[in-house]
């Protein structure tokens, strides 16, 4: 049988440093730290898509005048004939009716003429006749001309 255990002995000299232990769990993340210092520009980046046309500008001032253009391709006499044929036709054919129309207005009914003088207290010859009637009411509109033609290259009105 053994005695009672002793008294605790002094503290001895330190030991040799033991073996790294195993790791352990990764502790909370921690509070965050201070805003750092701002970076340099980055690399400048490729061209975005194109955008929406933009409405439209106010109309600008007109330009200068242009070149004469080439002269264009001659007529055949034919053509010409034909232009200028139809051109008298309907000048002649607009004062063949105001012609007309001006000798309509202006008839007059002959006068006959007073061989025998006339016996005093009867009525004498006809006078001259009177100034023209007022103007009458304005006719119904006609029907519409024929289109115009085509200038020639270069022509302005």
């Amino acid at each position: 049988m053994m005695g009672p255990q002793g008294a605790p002995g002094k503290d001895g000299i330190q030991g040799a440093k033991g073996v790294r232990g195993l790791e352990g769990t990764a502790g909370p993340p921690g509070p965050p730290g201070p805003r750092g210092f701002q970076g340099i520009a980055g690399a400048r980046g490729g061209p975005g898509e194109r955008g929406p046309p933009g409405e439209v500008g106010p109309t600008g001032l007109p330009g200068p005048k242009g070149e004469r253009g080439e002269k264009g391709e001659p007529q055949s006499i034919a053509a010409i004939y034909h232009l200028v044929n139809q051109a008298c036709e309907r000048l002649i054919q607009s004062h063949v009716l105001k012609l007309d129309a001006f000798l309509h207005e202006h008839a007059q009914k002959p006068v006959p003429i007073w061989e025998d003088k006339p016996k005093v207290g009867e009525p004498g010859p006809p006078g001259l006749p009177g100034p023209p009637g007022m103007k009458g009411e304005r006719g119904e509109v006609g029907m519409p001309g024929q289109p115009g033609r085509d200038g020639y290259p270069g022509e302005r009105d």
